[in-house]
């Protein structure tokens, strides 16, 4: 069977018009779907931009709420009131007038004022003749800071009495008067001086005279002393109301040792 090429010809352009009417029209449905989908990618992704241009979002810190302490109400101290103690009135004592004690002249010092054997020296020797016959001699043996000691030997007649040792203060003691004798009144008199001469030497003496009454009669006492006799003494008479005076000691000899 023969076939006419003019109609051929035209069926195949009518194919091919066909075809390129489907390929355009599939063309559309498709451009038109990736368009949607390009819009709804557009809406999802938004558009990187130049991270120089773009600005940072500025992040600020969190501010925390500031949370002020519980102030609590000050609790003040009760104030009690002050007691005031209960003031007295002041008592002043009695004022006494003031009494003035007796000044009393001051005593010498006791243990610095020597006594007649205060210059006492080994050696010294004095002898003095007694009423009764009697004699007495004293000799100085030994001298320490307070005492000297003398060695006395009593003569009676032609009878000597055995020897015997005293101690003589060096310095004045304390005294104190017997009881029975704290009534007794001595007086005391100053006759001034007298020369005597003892041995061949002339002695000056200080004469002093005591009159004391211990009982009913007065007995007066009447003393030579001097410093250049070892103890001082150097004659003593005395008298009870006779009128007599009786010699009771008077110094015949005398030697200074040392």
């Amino acid at each position: 069977m023969s076939t006419n090429p003019a109609l051929t010809h035209e069926r195949k352009l009518t194919m091919k018009t066909k075809m390129f009417t489907t390929l355009c029209a599939m063309l559309l449905v498709t451009g038109l779907i990736l368009a949607g989908c390009g819009k709804e990618e557009e809406t999802k992704t938004p558009p990187k931009q130049d991270k120089e241009t773009v600005a940072k979002p500025e992040v600020k810190p969190e501010v925390k709420p500031e949370v002020k302490p519980e102030v609590k109400p000050e609790v003040k101290p009760e104030v009690k009131p002050e007691v005031k103690p209960e003031v007295k009135p002041e008592v002043k004592p009695e004022v006494k007038p003031e009494v003035k004690p007796e000044v009393k002249p001051e005593p010498k010092p006791v243990g610095k004022q020597k006594t007649p054997w205060g210059n006492a020296k080994v050696g010294d020797m004095v002898k003095y003749k007694m009423s009764n016959n009697m004699t007495r001699t004293m000799v100085v043996t030994k001298v320490d800071e307070q005492f000297a000691y003398v060695k006395m030997t009593i003569k009676m007649g032609d009878q000597k009495m055995p020897s015997s040792e005293q101690k003589m203060p060096r310095f004045a003691q304390p005294f104190k008067t017997p009881v029975a004798e704290a009534t007794i009144k001595p007086e005391m008199k100053d006759l001034g001086t007298e020369t005597l001469t003892i041995a061949g030497k002339k002695i000056k003496c200080k004469v002093m005279e005591l009159k004391m009454k211990p009982r009913e009669r007065t007995m007066t006492t009447k003393t030579w002393t001097s410093e250049e006799i070892p103890g001082g003494m150097v004659k003593t008479i005395s008298d009870v109301e006779t009128g007599k005076m009786q010699v009771l000691m008077e110094l015949v000899e005398f030697k200074k040792g040392g």
